[in-house]
């Protein structure tokens, strides 16, 4: 795997360009090495995602090897829309990141599906399914700097059965939230532009769209990180697929260690530092909608943040 940032490999890879088994485990070791006196907090873009003021209030202190903070993974603009935020590339035209919050309230599907009709494929990043809630927050999903080009077997395949994971781990009682970041990478050297309304799918197929101009990704990503009903959250899971026609039926096949994807990606999720003086508390806030009838939906989400006072 060819680091962005670098031009230098970073592990042995399989053909759809995700660490072989081998280089999985040795990245897992190292990340274990770690001083376990150590905290290893998770940026979350929370503050910036909602377009109502959210409320919070302290709460007692969960010890966690992982912690979320409020936070960016990289330093350019983050636009919102009803119920996610991104950073968006105007050099690539495509969204650098989007992060987006599921859970079983999120998940509610209140408003029908719209058909385009065969052969108009557009590759979403947050996916329409997570925010059917209202007609509104399913309509901002269409929004251009949401769409990015993606292989037509790939997004019908295993990028809708890892997105399919992601909703359903929203059913288990144990976890409050799923956070997930999903964009783009660039990993080949030779990038394909995009001009008059066309773009292309790898090599295989084209698609239609409107009027504007797009690099091609190489590869996407997902960052999934579960916070737990009880304070504590799990260790972030990270699938890095080539922008193809899958040849794995095996999920763990693109799995990647997170430190090994900042280096290759250039964006920081996680942070490691001495847990001194930390704080919890729960951000709130209500998200409000309507479909196409008028009809008013609301959707409340609760996320248990940390606050360091050395930040």
């Amino acid at each position: 795997f060819v680091c962005v940032c670098c031009g230098t490999e970073e592990s042995q890879a399989t053909g759809n360009g995700a660490p072989d088994a081998q280089s999985r485990t040795l990245e897992s070791e190292k990340e274990n090495v770690c001083s376990e006196d150590k905290t290893i907090y998770i940026r979350i873009p929370l503050l910036a995602t909602f377009n109502h003021k959210p409320t919070e209030h302290s709460v007692q202190y969960v010890p966690s090897r992982y912690k979320l903070i409020n936070g960016f993974p990289s330093d350019n603009i983050v636009s919102k829309t009803r119920s996610y935020a991104m950073s968006f590339d105007n050099y690539t035209g495509n969204a650098e990141w989007v992060y987006e919050i599921l859970n079983s309230d999120t998940l509610v599907n209140n408003c029908d599906q719209i058909s385009f009709g065969q052969g108009y494929h557009k590759g979403h990043l947050a996916a329409a399914c997570n925010h059917s809630w209202c007609r509104e927050a399913y309509n901002d999903t269409y929004l251009f700097s949401n769409i990015t080009p993606k292989h037509c077997l790939l997004n019908i395949r295993k990028w809708k059965d890892l997105e399919k994971i992601c909703r359903d781990m929203t059913t288990e009682h144990e976890i409050r939230n799923v956070h997930v970041y999903t964009g783009p990478l660039y990993i080949r050297p030779m990038y394909q532009f995009v001009s008059e309304s066309r773009f292309r799918f790898s090599h295989l197929a084209d698609a239609f769209i409107q009027s504007r101009r797009k690099i091609v990704p190489t590869h996407l990503f997902k960052v999934i990180i579960v916070e737990n009903v009880n304070g504590t959250v799990r260790a972030p899971e990270c699938y890095v697929m080539l922008n193809d026609e899958p040849q794995h039926t095996d999920l763990n096949v693109y799995r990647m260690n997170i430190e090994t994807f900042q280096r290759v990606s250039g964006l920081t999720f996680i942070e490691h530092r001495l847990n001194l003086g930390d704080t919890d508390r729960i951000i709130t806030v209500t998200l409000q909608g309507e479909n196409l009838n008028q009809t008013r939906r609301y959707v409340n989400i609760g996320v248990r943040i940390t606050h360091n006072v050395n930040q």
